[in-house]
C-alpha cells in the first residue's frame, strides 16, 4: 500500500471530520498515524509532509486527552507517548536531530510514568 493507501485514509479523515456527533472524530489521530507511517515509507518525495502531520496528531492527541475525565488511563498516556515517539522518527529521518531528541525525551517522560 502506498499513495493509494494514503489517498483512502484521507478520505477516512474527511469523513471523521463530518461527523456531528464526534464520535468517529477520536479516530483521526489513528488514522494519522498510519497515513504518517505510510508517508515515511513511500519515498523521499512525500517525507516532508510527515512531521506537521505527526503535528496535527500531537494537537488531536491533547485536545481530546483534555476532554476526557480524570485520571486519565495508562492507554491514553501510552497514545501520547507514542504520538511523542512517531514525531520523533520522522525528525530524525529528516535528519532533525535535535527535535529529535525533544521528541524522544517527552515519550520517554510520559512512558516512565507507568512502569511495567
Amino acid at each position: 500500500m502506498g499513495l493509494e493507501g494514503i489517498e483512502i485514509l484521507q478520505t477516512a479523515d474527511r469523513i471523521c471530520l463530518m461527523d456531528e456527533n464526534r464520535h468517529l472524530r477520536r479516530l483521526q489521530p489513528n488514522i494519522g498515524v498510519a497515513i504518517g507511517s505510510l508517508l515515511s515509507t513511500v519515498g523521499i518525495s512525500e517525507l516532508h509532509r510527515a512531521p506537521q502531520l505527526f503535528d496535527e496528531i500531537l494537537v488531536l492527541r491533547l485536545k481530546y486527552n483534555a476532554e476526557l475525565p480524570l485520571p486519565h488511563s495508562q492507554e491514553e498516556h501510552l497514545l501520547l507517548s507514542n504520538a511523542w515517539n512517531d514525531k520523533g522518527w520522522t525528525c530524525l529521518k529528516s535528519e532533525d536531530f535535535a527535535a529529535a531528541e525533544g521528541c524522544f525525551k517527552k515519550s520517554l517522560e510520559i512512558k516512565r510514568q507507568w512502569p511495567e
